[in-house]
C-alpha cells in the first residue's frame, strides 16, 4: 500500500502499536486524498491481539476545504479593500472581525476590538444614551442605522454612520462610514445660513426670493411687509413680482 519497504513515519498502524489507540493519517496518492483510520481489537481481558484498518477516499471533502479557505481569503481581501469600515460579531454581540478601515477609525489594532462586547468599543457615551443599540430590531431582520461619535485613544473624535444588518446564521454584521467631514461641512453651512438670514432680517431694503415654476415669492424679510404695507410676509407668497408692480 504504502509503495516502499518500509512504513511511513505518519503510518497510523505503527502509532496505533504506540499509542493502544485510535490513530489516523491523511495522504495524497495519485491526485486523490485517502484518510487511514486504525483500531485496535482488544480481548476479554483488554489486551490488543489485532487492529482495524479503514481507508476512505476524501477528495471531495479536501477539495470543499480548499474552495472554502479560497473562498474566505478573497471574502477578507474584499473586506480589507472596502472603504468602509466593518465589524462582524456574534449573536451576543461579540465582535469576532474587523477590517483595516475599521482599526484605523478607532484608533485600535484588530487584536484590540476582536473579543469585546459592542458596547465597550470606544463609543462616546452620550451618543450611547441617545441611540441605544437595538438588539431587537436586529432579530426582527431590520436593517438598523444610527449616527455616533467614537473616541479614539488619543481624544480624536470621529463621526461615524453605523449601519447593522443581522445575517441569516444569526451573526452581525455593521458597516462604519466616516462622516466627520460631512458633518463638519453641515455645521459651517447652519451657521453660514444663520449669518445670511441675520442680515436678510435685519437689513432695511426690502429682500425676497422667488422660486419656478410660477415665479412667485416663497420668502421676505420683515422690510418687504413694512414697504408694501402687508401686515405678513407669507401674504405675497401667493404673488408673482409683476403682480405687485
Amino acid at each position: 500500500v504504502h509503495g516502499c519497504r518500509r512504513p511511513p513515519q505518519a503510518c497510523p498502524l505503527c502509532r496505533m502499536k504506540k499509542t493502544h489507540a485510535r490513530e489516523s493519517w491523511e495522504f495524497l496518492f495519485r491526485k486523490r486524498w485517502f484518510r487511514v483510520t486504525v483500531d485496535p481489537i482488544r480481548d476479554d481481558q483488554g489486551a490488543m491481539i489485532g487492529a482495524v484498518h479503514v481507508m476512505s477516499d476524501i477528495t471531495a471533502r479536501k477539495e470543499g476545504e480548499d474552495a472554502l479557505r479560497a473562498g474566505e481569503s478573497r471574502y477578507r481581501g474584499l473586506v480589507n479593500l472596502a472603504v468602509d469600515g466593518i465589524l462582524t460579531g456574534s449573536p451576543e454581540g461579540i465582535v469576532t472581525g474587523a477590517n483595516e478601515v475599521m482599526c484605523a477609525i478607532t484608533g485600535m489594532s484588530r487584536d484590540r476590538l476582536v473579543g469585546k462586547h459592542i458596547s465597550q468599543l470606544p463609543f462616546d457615551r452620550e451618543s450611547l444614551r441617545r441611540h441605544p443599540f437595538r438588539f431587537d430590531l436586529l432579530k426582527k431582520n431590520q436593517a438598523v442605522v444610527r449616527e455616533r461619535t467614537i473616541v479614539r485613544p488619543d481624544g480624536t473624535r470621529v463621526e461615524v454612520e453605523m449601519r447593522t444588518k443581522m445575517m441569516p446564521d444569526g451573526t452581525y454584521q455593521s458597516i462604519y462610514r466616516d462622516v466627520t467631514e460631512r458633518k463638519a461641512a453641515e455645521a459651517k453651512l447652519r451657521i453660514s445660513e444663520q449669518h445670511y438670514r441675520s442680515i436678510f432680517e435685519s437689513s432695511q431694503d426690502a429682500m425676497m426670493t422667488i422660486s419656478p415654476p410660477l415665479w412667485r415669492f416663497t420668502s421676505g424679510n420683515t422690510a418687504m411687509a413694512r414697504i408694501f404695507g402687508a401686515r405678513r410676509v407669507e401674504d405675497f407668497f401667493v404673488h408673482s413680482p409683476w403682480a405687485l408692480s
